[in-house]
């Protein structure tokens, strides 16, 4: 979530923002990553408005740190905040960035994703968890994903294929998998949650069906080989991942029977 706004891509976080009291709340984090392995090499918890309340963001911290996991928290926009970026020129040698453009003090940039676009880091990429879920006392990372339909399970795979393979610039499995790997850090699960979006609003359809799916190695398999799938050979993608997706994909009435399935794992 680059930022809080009205777009598809923010669908699931401008929900799952104003369900805060309905479900507590939950932080938005990204992850540096190297691309190779999807290793996750550090853990960055960016302040923003409707965001990462510092409490929490705090907690999470000590909690990743006291397991070896490098944090850091930011916040880019309140310059009254504690962990305000005061000098960006620093940034990246704290976090410990191989910059191909070094940063000017004087260049204007409201995020971390600005700055990474800015300074181009050469030594990570980094990719964001859409919400870090705490269910039981189990950390559960959601990444939330558009479906055109959600409702009939033989075209939904259809649409699945789509939704990773028609992007600009294609699907990143590295990206997913280093979701899962974090998840294993921290002795969580990882899931992909699949939504409908209202095509004028672009605001989640929270009572139409959605398909949920664990985020593991599998997953990654299969994204790796819609890589390799062309675009129009719909029907190879149908028979090779048809079974995989029929027996893995639990599929519910709505967002809410997805987050009280959850609460009960």
């Amino acid at each position: 979530m680059k930022g809080v706004q009205t777009s598809k891509a923010n669908a699931f976080g401008n929900w799952r923002i104003k369900n805060t009291d309905k479900f507590n709340a939950f932080i938005w984090l990204q992850l540096n990553y190297i691309k190779t392995n999807a290793e996750v090499i550090q853990i960055i918890i960016e302040l923003k408005e409707d965001l990462n309340p510092v409490k929490l963001a705090c907690q999470l911290k000590n909690y990743l740190v006291a397991r070896g996991i490098e944090c850091f928290i930011l916040d880019f926009n309140n310059k009254d905040s504690e962990y305000y970026v005061h000098n960006l020129t620093n940034l990246g040698n704290n976090l410990k960035l191989s910059l191909s453009k070094n940063f000017e003090q004087n260049s204007m940039v409201d995020s971390y994703w600005d700055y990474r676009v800015f300074t181009r880091p050469q030594n990570c990429l980094t990719t964001d968890i859409d919400a870090l879920e705490n269910f039981n006392n189990t950390l559960v990372t959601i990444e939330a994903a558009e479906l055109f339909d959600t409702s009939n399970i033989n075209e939904s795979i259809k649409h699945i294929f789509k939704t990773f393979k028609f992007r600009k610039n294609q699907v990143n499995p590295e990206q997913y998998l280093s979701h899962y790997n974090f998840a294993k850090k921290v002795s969580g699960k990882a899931y992909i949650l699949f939504h409908e979006t209202h095509k004028h609003s672009y605001e989640l359809q929270d009572m139409r069906p959605c398909l949920l799916i664990k985020n593991n190695e599998s997953f990654y398999k299969m994204l790796n080989k819609i890589l390799l799938i062309d675009r129009n050979d719909i029907s190879i993608f149908v028979s090779l991942y048809d079974d995989y997706l029929k027996n893995n994909l639990a599929h519910f009435n709505n967002i809410y029977d997805v987050y009280a399935h959850l609460a009960k794992q």
